[in-house]
């Protein structure tokens, strides 16, 4: 599991709280001082790196290695070339039937993550001062219609 843009771990501790005890979390955080805090969280399920989510694939060994990435970062502030950026890090990172889970303070990324992601769901929750956005978004519709047009051309070479 991924969680980048943790911020001082407050999504971090959750997930940790609900993550099987033979897996891991790793974190990417760019700020400092967020590391500092993130690193101060006693489990050795944890590995946080002080690097951009930007990078984030390259960081495991193998491509499309995580069932789960969340994020927190505010993609609404994201340039286009910067949003693009960070989708492919999330694409070449995120199992084929990955979830990717974004959480935002404003519904402002529905459209942008529909053309990103081939699922989306919106959902809130009020379990925060201010109500938070979070989409559930999945790739696994393109990798299914792939599977079943090289299954058709299989069949129609034949």
């Amino acid at each position: 599991m991924v969680e980048v843009g943790a911020g001082t771990g407050a999504i971090t501790r959750e997930i940790l709280a609900a993550l099987r005890p033979d897996a891991t979390l790793t974190v990417f955080e760019v700020n400092p001082d967020f590391c500092a805090a993130l690193k101060s969280i006693d489990d050795p399920r944890l590995i946080v790196h002080h690097q951009s989510a930007f990078e984030m694939h390259s960081y495991f060994v193998k491509k499309n290695s995580a069932d789960c990435i969340v994020s927190g970062i505010p993609i609404a502030m994201l340039s286009n070339a910067d949003f693009s950026r960070f989708h492919d890090a999330v694409r070449n990172t995120l199992q084929a039937r990955g979830l990717f889970i974004q959480a935002q303070l404003a519904p402002l990324s529905y459209l942008r993550l529909r053309r990103s992601f081939r699922q989306v769901r919106m959902t809130f929750t009020m379990r925060n001062a201010l109500p938070i956005f979070l989409y559930y978004c999945q790739h696994a519709a393109l990798h299914h219609r792939r599977s079943r047009e090289t299954a058709l051309a299989e069949t129609s070479s034949r």
